[in-house]
């Protein structure tokens, strides 16, 4: 039932039933067919590039072998689709059982409101899907536009210009299908999960339906879970990104500064990504944390001034003993942060941004070295 849900949620998407036409024959699965896509267009890539010897390029020229780009958005491809089904499937389990939430509140309005929006049937999710595709339809018309003339605009060709027609068209319809179907598609999926948690936090907020177990397995009061789904999908892309950025600048010896711009959005990207959630749930946890705390005081001190009243009373032991017990529930809820995975968050952003540590250690190489000598 979950896998027919998810594959529900992609196939309202136009990039992705073109790939359930085009790999019927392999599997319904969307991941198969999105890595059907990738590996259709990789034989196409392989099979332009070695007729027109463009594997690789001689002097500061780029082959296809010595363009990391292109491999990361086809590992994109294939991917993309495998977290973000993790994502929506930890969604719809979430809405349908979890420990944080209240049993008399109704989660199915969640569920139904996520399908709307990730089927257009909303007002602002229909502006999120055009204002994307149009975003990508610009972006792969200035492609193609500078791909005609490499010398121009970069300073050197590369194997998919418009000096290598079969090179240049064979991207043309794949970066087509890339910018303008596949991903608007995962990018709108991905703000749709958001625009439900964040509604969903909202009205706990609001409500006060969502209770911290400070003893969960996830160590973060059960909340750790909202958290997960929000960043999961985006981490593997942003790595990717940044693995792209430092093998260009293994094969060239030199970073640009547009990628180098690219992956500070990224990260920046991911930081909001993270952020609309755990805004909202740092305020309920705050809330829950004062009440959970405020009981267990409440009823530490009826103990205290019971033992203090009849320090001979048969259940003296007892009273002590639950007495300790509550300290040690108060330092685990008072310990409970209030950002959750916020330690794994720097270090994700930390490893995407390796790239631009090394470019600026390069940089800055012989001007430390020069001081040192001196």
């Amino acid at each position: 039932m979950a896998v027919e849900q998810t594959n529900t949620v992609f196939y309202s998407y136009p990039g992705f039933r073109l790939g359930r036409r085009l790999a019927f024959i392999f599997s319904k699965s969307v991941s198969s067919q999105s890595s059907f896509m990738a590996i259709f267009f990789i034989i196409l890539f392989v099979t332009s590039s070695l007729i027109e010897q463009t594997l690789i390029m001689k002097g500061k020229d780029t082959g296809l072998l010595e363009h990391p780009t292109t491999l990361v958005f086809l590992m994109i491809q294939i991917v993309a689709p495998l977290f973000l089904k993790r994502a929506i499937a930890k969604l719809f389990s979430f809405f349908k059982k979890n420990d944080i939430i209240d049993a008399n509140k109704e989660m199915s309005g969640y569920s139904v409101l996520f399908k709307k929006h990730t089927s257009r049937q909303t007002n602002f999710s229909k502006f999120c899907y055009t204002f994307l595709t149009l975003i990508g339809l610009i972006c792969f018309a200035w492609n193609s536009f500078q791909n005609q003339d490499p010398l121009k605009f970069l300073g050197f060709d590369f194997w998919d210009s418009l000096n290598h027609p079969f090179g240049y068209w064979v991207t043309r319809i794949y970066k087509l299908y890339l910018w303008i179907f596949f991903l608007p598609a995962i990018i709108h999926i991905h703000i749709s999960i958001l625009f439900v948690l964040h509604k969903l936090l909202k009205d706990a907020e609001k409500e006060k339906f969502f209770v911290l177990r400070p003893y969960n397995q996830d160590e973060h009061a059960g909340v750790g879970v909202i958290i997960k789904i929000a960043i999961n999908p985006p981490v593997p892309i942003l790595i990717l990104g940044s693995l792209s950025v430092l093998g260009a600048f293994i094969i060239h010896g030199q970073t640009g500064i547009t990628p180098l711009i690219g992956l500070s959005l990224m990260s920046s990207l991911l930081v909001l990504i993270y952020l609309i959630p755990a805004i909202q749930l740092r305020r309920i946890i705050k809330s829950e944390k004062k009440r959970q705390l405020t009981e267990i005081t409440e009823k530490q001190n009826a103990l205290y001034f019971e033992l203090v009243k009849d320090v001979k009373a048969k259940n003296e032991s007892d009273s002590l003993e639950t007495l300790n017990s509550l300290t040690t529930v108060f330092d685990q809820v008072k310990s409970i942060s209030a950002w959750p995975y916020w330690k794994l968050m720097v270090k994700i952003v930390g490893i995407i941004n390796i790239p631009i540590i090394i470019s600026i250690g390069k940089e800055l190489w012989p001007v430390m070295s020069k001081l040192f000598q001196k």
